[in-house]
């Protein structure tokens, strides 16, 4: 019993530790990687509102609740991925995963190596703009 106490005891130091590095990390103050984290939560909204707004219109003019949709086109075979509509969902979400953990190892990696931590906020914004072609591209098809 005391044993599972001072684990997880341990583990709060460790968080509050991380959670105070956040605070006094010398990253919140750099343009390069704020401008990129505001811009990937941006671009990320924009593909939210685009399937709110086009494709989720489309399904229930269908009339039907679980419709399939194309899910990835192929130049060379066509449509080779159907699925249910909710999926759409699912590249938003990966994009969110990424922005968050792009941002936190970016900030946790400041002070240690600077490049690297402008390598990963520069990478945040061009997986949302491939995730927002990809699901402009789907809405396309399905429209």
């Amino acid at each position: 019993m005391y044993e599972k106490s001072g684990i997880i005891i341990n583990m709060l130091i460790h968080f509050y530790k991380i959670v105070n590095s956040f605070k006094t990390n010398p990253a919140k103050r750099d343009k390069l990687i704020i401008i990129s984290l505001i811009l990937s939560v941006i671009i990320n909204l924009l593909i939210w509102i685009l399937i709110y707004t086009k494709l989720k219109p489309a399904i229930i003019l269908s009339g039907k609740a679980e419709a399939f949709i194309p899910l990835h086109y192929n130049i060379y075979m066509g449509i080779d991925s159907f699925g249910n509509w909710k999926w759409i969902f699912l590249l938003p979400v990966i994009g969110l995963l990424f922005t968050f953990a792009n941002g936190i190892i970016s900030f946790l990696l400041y002070n240690k190596k600077k490049i690297l931590s402008y390598f990963l906020s520069l990478t945040m914004p061009l997986i949302q703009i491939l995730l927002l072609l990809s699901t402009l591209f789907i809405v396309l098809i399905n429209i």
